[in-house]
Order: C-alpha cells, then sequence, then structure tokens
C-alpha cells in the first residue's frame, strides 16, 4: 500500500488535472519516477520531492508533514 507522500502526490496531481507525463515535465523528472512515488514503488528522494512540491505549488511540509 503506498504511503502517506504517495497518496498526497497522486491527490495533488489529480486536483490540477496533470497526466502523469505532464507533471513529469512540469517538475523535470521522469514519468516513470513520478508513477513509481505515486503507487510507493520507489521510496520517496527528497531532492525529487521538492521539486514536484515546487511545480505543484506547495510547500514541502505538505507533502511530508503529519496530519
Amino acid at each position: 500500500m503506498p504511503g502517506p507522500i504517495a497518496l498526497k502526490l497522486r491527490l495533488l496531481r489529480e486536483e490540477r488535472g496533470l497526466t502523469h507525463k505532464e507533471a513529469a515535465e512540469l517538475a523535470d523528472v521522469s514519468h516513470w519516477t513520478l508513477m513509481y512515488l505515486e503507487s510507493g514503488k520507489r521510496e520517496p528522494y527528497m531532492p525529487t520531492v521538492t521539486k514536484i512540491a515546487r511545480a505543484y505549488g506547495v510547500p514541502l511540509r505538505e507533502l511530508v508533514g503529519e496530519e
């Protein structure tokens, strides 16, 4: 089961109406990286998660913080 960061990444992408490819281009990461992060198949790597957070216009703490 995907972890909280994976679920938040997917939710933010879907809220913005972006495909994996569009979101990956916006964040300057590969679409495979984004897909693996969202599915929980790849552990979050903070520099990559930071790039995605910036691309989505959200603070990093929104992705990694506890709710």
